[in-house]
């Protein structure tokens, strides 16, 4: 009995939707390798950008818990919500008023998101093997490995430059590895009966 020749993956979805999978994935690939080549281009207003934007984020995501908690005194859990809200907030107010501190925070959630996603993409790209895609995907997930070890090596010590370049480094290769899905999806699209239009 003949086997389907298309990965586990892929074997629910249409063509048409293989199609759009492949279209947004090269547009998402191209976008991280640009962003990536600026990252290492200037890497230490990269890492401070970056931590800005989250400390504004964390304000206003607790602000807005906390004014949402005060509005809902009385209910059920609204105690709890107020101290997350007060919490989160201070979190915000820290990462703005003392970027050291708020870079330092992001230089070990950065190393265990590099490992974290590495050890996903790994097993992601094992469900690729024998498509000729499998081998830059392994890579890529073996290299954000390596960046999340290394980057927790040198905690607290490594320095802002130094995670800008580890980011940059990662948003290249996740690029690569989207443009390898991209293609993926464009040739298991063909494999299931239907060329997919022109990328």
């Amino acid at each position: 009995m003949s086997q389907n020749p298309v990965p586990s993956p892929f074997l629910n979805v249409s063509p048409e939707i293989l199609q759009r999978h492949a279209k947004s994935a090269k547009i998402a690939g191209i976008v991280c390798i640009l962003i990536g080549i600026a990252a290492m281009a200037i890497p230490g207003v990269f890492t401070l950008g970056i931590e800005i934007f989250i400390g504004s984020l964390l304000l206003v995501a607790g602000l807005t818990q906390v004014f949402a908690a005060v509005g809902s005194i009385g209910s059920r859990h609204w105690f709890l919500a107020l101290l997350t809200g007060i919490l989160t907030t201070a979190v915000g107010i820290l990462f703005l008023t003392n970027p050291l501190k708020g870079i330092i925070t992001l230089t070990a959630l950065l190393g265990i998101f590099f490992l974290a996603s590495g050890i996903v993409r790994l097993i992601y790209s094992f469900q690729l093997s024998g498509k000729g895609s499998a081998g830059v995907s392994i890579f890529n997930a073996i290299v954000t490995i390596i960046l999340g070890a290394l980057v927790l090596s040198g905690w607290p010590e490594s320095s802002p430059v130094i995670l800008g370049i580890f980011l940059g480094i990662d948003l290249i290769f996740f690029g690569l590895f989207l443009l390898t899905y991209s293609s993926a999806c464009k040739r298991f699209s063909e494999e299931k009966g239907r060329p997919p239009e022109s990328l």
